[in-house]
């Protein structure tokens, strides 16, 4: 009696775990066929409690597979700007080689988020200054959406948005943890930024993403 009471036990355990959805953001998304990339942004805002927006015209992007799933990425960044008390300031980092250009590395992991297939952007540590506030020390990580191409399908270009509502991003929750930029300013604890742009990453090759 005792063998058959764990028999159907088990069996009731059994049907209830299988039951449970697997959790969408603890998978990876296996990007297969390319190895490289480079890509385009338009228009992006980077938005800072207690600061100006900032804005810039056009970032230019280049990327390179190290896995299926993850790789190393940077940034070019062209017409960053922010207007204070009326007058319009620059934006530059120490390495890019003119005004209103900003240059940061990163590296990415292709994930699900929201049950939508996503981009992890960890970025390296970056500053970014201008003549007329205090320098600005920007990191952290944040997730973007792959609009296109769907799931399975191959195609030389994918289309990945990230979009926040104020300073907050709109989709931070990865495998129970909340990802998200912050930024320091000269004698200030770090707050958390938004950045909305949307990017346009395109390869030689065909590039497929085989969702989980």
């Amino acid at each position: 009696m005792k063998v058959r009471r764990l028999a159907i036990a088990l069996t009731v355990l059994a049907a209830f775990l299988s039951a449970i959805p697997t959790a969408a953001s603890s998978q990876e998304q296996e990007v297969d066929g390319v190895t490289s990339f480079s890509g385009l942004g338009g228009a992006s805002s980077l938005t800072i409690p207690g600061e100006p927006a900032f804005t810039t015209e056009g970032t230019d992007v280049i990327g390179t597979f190290t896995s299926s799933t993850t790789g190393e990425i940077s940034f070019d960044v062209t017409g960053c700007h922010t207007t204070l008390f009326g007058m319009t300031s620059t934006c530059r980092t120490a390495g890019s080689p003119l005004n209103n250009t900003v240059e940061f590395t990163g590296t990415f992991h292709m994930i699900t988020a929201n049950n939508k297939p996503a981009m992890l952007l960890t970025l390296n540590s970056y500053t970014m200054s201008g003549p007329f506030y205090s320098p600005l020390e920007i990191k952290g990580s944040l997730i973007g959406t792959v609009a296109a191409p769907a799931c399975n399908v191959a195609s030389t270009e994918m289309r990945v948005s990230f979009a926040g509502t104020g300073s907050i991003q709109n989709d931070k929750l990865y495998t129970g943890v909340n990802y998200f930029l912050t930024v320091n300013t000269e004698g200030h604890s770090a707050v958390e930024a938004s950045w909305t742009i949307e990017l346009i990453l395109k390869s030689a090759t065909s590039m497929k993403m085989t969702c989980q």
